[in-house]
């Protein structure tokens, strides 16, 4: 079951990672968009 955890956490830790960095790049587009 640990071990079961462990994966399901790092999957996990890696889906929130992945959205950060959608998000970071949305608001870098609305920034220039914002600018023009």
């Amino acid at each position: 079951h640990v071990n079961q955890d462990t994966q399901q956490m790092a999957r996990v830790r890696m889906v929130m990672e992945f959205l950060v960095e959608r998000l970071q790049g949305l608001e870098s587009v609305i920034e220039i968009s914002g600018a023009l």
